[in-house]
């Protein structure tokens, strides 16, 4: 599958999801951090304007992005 490219639009840590801006698509794309898949290494909340690239895939609510890498690192913000 050939990953997409986008920014996180905006994310709730309490809830535990989002929004990801895709630069191909007029279209925001919902994500859950455990999706996310530097989650299990340290990393706590993504933030606004985090780079990302992934997947793309649709369940019965609709599509959702997954197998979501983060292009920028977030340790050193």
């Amino acid at each position: 599958m050939i990953k997409k490219k986008g920014k996180i639009k905006w994310y709730d840590s309490i809830k535990g999801y989002g929004f990801i801006s895709v630069n191909q698509d007029k279209k925001d794309v919902f994500f859950h951090f455990e999706e996310i898949n530097q989650y299990n290494f340290g990393v706590i909340s993504p933030r606004k304007g985090d780079k990302v690239e992934f997947e793309i895939l649709k369940n019965r609510k609709g599509p959702y992005a997954s197998d979501i890498e983060l292009t920028k690192n977030l340790l050193k913000n």
